[in-house]
């Protein structure tokens, strides 16, 4: 990333999401001008690898892209793309636990922890998302089902929504 980075300096800089549990630092790259942001990352459940190489293919494209459409993507938005979002977890894939998923937080007996739903879901969260649908359906006639991943797809905690927002007990999810 730091090569991409170098030789792509004029539209390329990197960024920092800051340290996980264990002091990793969580690297990024921004690409593109524009106004609108796209966040992107990969490997915020460790066992996936799969979303490692996919971000960095889009890096690469978006870098190196010679179709006209990328340039205008990167003037309408900026990419915020993050590899590895959790590289706690990605360690120990690595070298211990090929299908463990969570981060290394540990919550008493368990290795991790999944993050799930904040506080505010039902006094502030629940109700800008339901205004927003509404919004989109009088617009654009578009219909959306508003509600956390374990509700509205199926049982998962440990999303990067969760990530960003707050912590749940292990082993599982937290229903607020």
């Amino acid at each position: 990333m730091k090569a991409q980075i170098r030789n792509h300096s004029t539209i390329a800089r990197s960024f920092s999401v800051g340290k996980s549990f264990e002091g990793k630092h969580q690297a990024g790259v921004k690409i593109g001008t524009g106004p609108n942001h796209v966040v992107l990352h990969g490997l915020q459940h460790s066992r996936e690898w799969i979303t490692g190489s996919v971000v960095e293919f889009l890096i690469y494209q978006l870098l190196t892209g010679t179709d006209g459409q990328v340039a205008g993507y990167l003037k309408k938005c900026t990419f915020h793309i993050i590899p590895i979002m959790n590289p706690d977890g990605f360690i120990i894939i690595q070298t211990t636990d090929r299908l463990h998923r969570k981060n290394a937080q540990t919550e008493g007996k368990c290795l991790g922890t999944d993050r799930n739903l904040p506080p505010n879901y039902d006094s502030y969260l629940k109700p800008l998302a339901d205004g927003t649908v509404k919004a989109l359906a009088a617009v654009h006639e578009t219909q959306f089902k508003v509600g956390d991943i374990y509700h509205t797809t199926y049982p998962a905690s440990g999303s990067s929504i969760d990530y960003v927002m707050g912590g749940g007990p292990c082993p599982g999810p937290v229903l607020v």
